[in-house]
């Protein structure tokens, strides 16, 4: 944050990254085992939560 605080470069994949890039990931995947709800799993072809809105 001190070197960019505006978050205007992306340092994802960048050199130097790959450890902190595995640490989010693995905290991001433990929280979706954790605390989401299979039967609303989208990556999984399951269905949505969100009401389907018609525009016509």
């Amino acid at each position: 944050m001190l070197a960019d605080p505006q978050e205007h470069f992306n340092l994802f994949g960048q050199p130097g990254t790959e450890a902190t890039t595995r640490e989010m990931s693995a905290k991001l995947d433990t929280f979706f085992q954790t605390y989401a709800d299979p039967q609303y799993d989208l990556w999984h072809g399951v269905r949505s939560k969100a009401k389907q809105v018609s525009a016509e």
